[in-house]
């Protein structure tokens, strides 16, 4: 241990201590019982400091503990170090590796939380292995540690507003090294889409094929959304929920598109926004693709209500949204400015106390439930639509109604129950790249919307929705079915 280390007891390096203490103004306390960390070379003097120490993965704080150095043991002897050059050197360069190994560690560990989700800038949990068991964690890690593909899972069981995943076989104590398809740079360009990234269940309704869009819009190609215990759409990447083994690669057929009979039913699911910045949109809508016979510009049958790809048809937004705006709106096929509710440039239903990141009723650093309610009368006619949103462990769920809609002198409201009795197919996208959202995020005309400027390079690369399912609303299904007959 070098030259100047001598055993205890030695006198004149009992003398060196005692010496110092006497400078400092504490003489009669020996130095053996203080605590010491090295402040430099040569007879510097002894202070005392904190730090931060890793108490092990997840959402765990950073507690302050004492840092200094105890007079070690070595060998089972206790040692000290007198205040020669050499010693000191020796030891200056111990502290410095065992520093800067320390550091590393801790930047490894918290880079390997990304997981799948490599620039999402959202909460890390702690999922399984070092003796966490998976029926102690909540529901909302459960969650994420699905979507995030730290657990493989298998379909949700019923009976949970988040979706009670369950791990599969073998799965319910590894966590896979981090990393992994998708993982991108903020700022990267997606990659390029797979025509069919497979299939997920809807609970209520079965299985679903995705297929993929090539092109986001004329001119501008798609990037790849992927199937990862849910769907992970990239930066301008788009999907149609497809029938069961109906996607073939490279081939469009407006029936393969899954029609959705909505009327009078509930359309939920679990988001992850926490990438979604000023400037980005992860939507989830409803468009009439089954029922479309037009090719459209994009090489697709894809229709929306703004002829993005050059045919029009009904639309229903359940969610346009990011951190720190969410828009619900309904259009009829040539209304594409529509009617809607929730918050951002010109919407005030809500506000950013109670959704945004570490709000009060949806705190967006994390996954949340949406819902889409479309009842009827008792003529069997829509009468509106509700969206809820909902986070486990808040109190107060956020609603919003929309009941009147008549464009241009039309009941739209009647319109679309004819769209959503006829059957609709969901649509899940993200985009925001190369455009601007200040309709959506914006300031707005009274200064209270939620974003000074969008920042789309900012975006993560990939937004992860989940545990969706179809729940018939009370007594709609008997009240539809008179109407039919």
């Amino acid at each position: 241990l070098g030259p100047a280390m001598v055993e205890c007891g030695t006198q004149a390096c009992l003398d060196e201590l005692s010496c110092e203490a006497e400078d400092r103004g504490d003489a009669g306390q020996s130095g053996k019982d203080k605590k010491a960390t090295f402040v430099g070379p040569g007879k510097g003097d002894y202070k005392l400091m904190t730090s931060y120490n890793f108490v092990g993965d997840g959402r765990g704080n950073y507690d302050t503990g004492d840092n200094a150095l105890d007079l070690g043991k070595f060998t089972g002897r206790v040692i000290e170090l007198c205040h020669s050059g050499i010693a000191w050197n020796y030891l200056a360069g111990v502290l410095l590796i065992v520093a800067v190994i320390g550091v590393v560690y801790i930047i490894a560990r918290i880079h390997g939380h990304a997981g799948l989700r490599g620039s999402s800038g959202g909460m890390a949990y702690a999922c399984v292995g070092g003796g966490r068991a998976w029926e102690t964690l909540s529901d909302e890690t459960k969650v994420w540690c699905c979507t995030n593909g730290y657990v493989s899972c298998d379909a949700l069981s019923a009976g949970s507003q988040w979706g009670m995943f369950t791990p599969k076989p073998g799965q319910a104590n590894v966590q896979p090294a981090p990393g992994g398809a998708g993982a991108q740079a903020p700022g990267a360009m997606g990659p390029r889409p797979a025509p069919c990234p497979g299939s997920l269940d809807v609970r209520n309704w079965g299985s679903v094929a995705l297929i993929n869009a090539m092109t986001n819009k004329p001119g501008d190609p798609a990037t790849n959304v992927e199937v990862m215990n849910g769907i992970v759409p990239h930066m301008k990447g788009r999907t149609y929920f497809g029938n069961a083994n109906s996607c073939v690669g490279g081939k469009y057929s407006n029936e393969a598109y899954a029609n959705m009979q909505l009327l009078g039913k509930t359309f939920s699911y679990v988001v992850d926004l926490s990438s979604a910045k000023c400037g980005c949109n992860a939507a989830l809508y409803l468009t009439s693709l089954h029922q479309n016979h037009d090719v459209s510009s994009c090489g697709d049958y894809y229709c929306d209500a703004n002829k993005v790809c050059g045919v029009s048809c009904a639309e229903i937004d359940i969610m346009e949204a990011n951190q720190v705006s969410f828009y619900s709106t309904l259009h009829v096929g040539d209304d594409g400015g529509g009617v809607g509710v929730g918050y951002g440039s010109a919407r005030r239903d809500w506000n950013a106390s109670v959704y945004g990141p570490g709000a009060r009723c949806i705190d967006t650093n994390l996954p949340f439930s949406v819902s889409a309610s479309f009842p009827v009368g008792a003529n069997g006619i829509l009468t509106g639509m509700k969206v809820t949103l909902s986070q486990a462990g808040r109190p107060c769920p956020l609603s919003a109604w929309i009941g009147d809609y008549h464009p241009f002198g039309r009941n739209g409201l009647q319109e679309l129950s004819q769209a959503l009795d006829a059957g609709m197919t969901p649509i899940v996208s993200y985009w925001g790249r190369g455009e601007s959202m200040r309709w959506m995020d914006g300031k707005g005309a009274d200064g209270r919307g939620p974003c000074a400027a969008d920042r789309p390079e900012r975006c993560g690369e990939s937004v992860v929705l989940v545990g969706f399912s179809i729940q018939d609303m009370p007594n709609a299904k008997q009240t539809i079915t008179a109407k039919r007959q």
